[in-house]
């Protein structure tokens, strides 16, 4: 469950709506049909394990906010190796929407300095707009990721080994992110909910492809990253209307 003052005004409406113009259009609603139902995390007694996560929290003063208290992403970058996004024209690689071969083209290209603004800068900047301001009550026992394999969009991308073979722990969300080529959004980012809890029926796995064509540290990046990246953590109008959250 999340703490919501009218949602924190409906994450800043959004994180400050879709941009203006063609290059922030939001195709979540194309991707939400395609993707499907999200899968269902079973939490179990787990074995103590430690997975490759990079993990983004905001820290708070000791003895506040005891039950809810700010939402805790973990983010792998498995999906984001030389072998799964664009390196050379004319190479082949994988688009992680329906998981079809594309050529690639220049505006595809990735290399190690765009690579390095996303990890370092772009990701850690969007994912704090949203643990900034979201409170959570945090999942107290260690989890495993569910087999995605089942999923029309996330089972294209790579689960590292130890997230479903170990316990994730201290974490309340785990994001996949890549950087593949995407011939049928226009080249937009996009993010989509892999897997909510059993329980509560929360966000707690998703994935997003982010276009190379995105990764100037911009204003305008960031924000539009974080504006898709909400819609993976559960924010669209019919989650909301659903949960009777627009109106309170």
């Amino acid at each position: 469950m999340m703490r919501h003052p009218l949602l924190q005004v409906v994450l800043l409406l959004f994180i400050c709506g879709a941009m203006a113009g063609p290059a922030y259009a939001c195709n979540y609603d194309e991707i939400k049909e395609k993707s499907g139902p999200p899968v269902v995390v079973v939490r179990e007694v787990p074995k103590k394990g430690e997975g490759t996560w990079q993990a983004y929290t905001v820290a708070t003063s000791e003895g506040e906010n005891d039950k809810w208290e700010p939402l805790r992403i973990n983010v792998s970058y498995e999906n984001l190796k030389e072998d799964k996004y664009c390196v050379n024209k004319d190479e082949k690689r994988r688009d992680f929407l329906d998981g079809e071969e594309q050529n690639c083209v220049s505006i595809d290209l990735m290399n190690e300095e765009k690579k390095k603004r996303l990890t370092d800068e772009i990701v850690p900047e969007a994912i704090k707009l949203h643990t900034d301001r979201l409170l959570v009550q945090r999942i107290k026992t260690p989890w495993k990721v569910p087999n995605l394999r089942d999923h029309a969009v996330c089972s294209h991308f790579t689960s590292p080994d130890d997230h479903t073979s170990q316990d994730v722990q201290d974490a309340d969300y785990l994001l996949y992110v890549a950087a593949g080529p995407n011939k049928k959004l226009w080249s937009s980012p996009w993010a989509v909910t892999c897997a909510i809890d059993e329980q509560t029926k929360r966000p707690m796995v998703g994935a997003m492809n982010i276009h190379p064509v995105y990764t100037d540290f911009t204003r305008a990046n960031v924000r539009f990253i974080a504006h898709q990246l909400a819609h993976a953590l559960g924010f669209d109008y019919k989650n909301m209307m659903k949960e009777e959250l627009k109106d309170k």
